[in-house]
């Protein structure tokens, strides 16, 4: 990275394109287009767990405008970090209800002795 004075005597800024990709990667600007290329993936569940929960998404790509956003905010605030999958925005913003299910839930089942009297 050099800095330059251009004829008009202002100072800019000269580097080649690895210098620019090394930026790019420390800023996290791949993770973000990896993020982008994951929207593809949107299934109907993920779209309607959206739909459920927030009333404006009316189509596909109002899903993806908030997915978008929420994936900015998320990281900006620390809950999730940068490069995260499509799958962890989704929990944030749409989490799955949980089951929660203890041993007195689940019964064994009881054998029942039939006789061939009780038949009759």
């Amino acid at each position: 990275m050099k800095l330059v004075k251009t004829a008009s005597g202002k100072t800019r800024i000269k580097m080649n394109r690895q210098e620019w990709s090394d930026m790019g990667k420390k800023a996290g600007w791949l993770k973000k287009a990896d993020f982008v290329d994951q929207l593809d993936q949107l299934t109907d569940s993920d779209l309607q767990r959206l739909m459920n929960r927030y009333s404006y998404i009316k189509t596909k790509e109002d899903a993806i405008k908030l997915l978008i956003n929420a994936e900015d905010k998320a990281v900006r605030t620390g809950r999730l970090h940068p490069g995260c999958s499509l799958q962890e925005v989704m929990n944030v913003l749409a989490p799955r209800k949980k089951i929660n299910i203890t041993p007195e839930d689940i019964q064994p089942r009881k054998k029942i002795n039939i006789t061939p009297e009780d038949i009759q």
